[in-house]
């Protein structure tokens, strides 16, 4: 009976897993087209400086993240960008 008892709670133990949150493999795929990129509202040139009106922040993300926005804003833009492309990742920006 103990020895059940122990092996239930062993598989409850590991089923419940860690509080580590990391995406699956399945899911590697889905994460670009979940998250929102921060893309130019119109053409831009580098040196211009970022202002809120300049940008949108839409899916999906294949540069910088929508959480860099703000690090990014007042700040010139370290290239040009075309309308509705993507802008650079905040690793880019000096």
């Amino acid at each position: 009976e103990l020895k059940v008892l122990v092996d239930d709670v062993k598989r409850v133990f590991y089923s419940l897993g860690n509080d580590e949150k990391v995406p699956m493999p399945s899911e590697a795929g889905m994460r670009v087209n979940a998250r929102r990129g921060i893309y130019a509202a119109r053409d831009l040139r580098a040196g211009e400086v970022l202002h809120p009106d300049m940008v949108r922040i839409v899916r999906p993300c294949l540069e910088g993240s929508a959480s860099d926005v703000l690090e990014m804003l007042g700040r010139p833009l370290p290239q040009d960008v075309a309308a509705h492309r993507p802008l650079p990742p905040k690793a880019a920006w000096r």
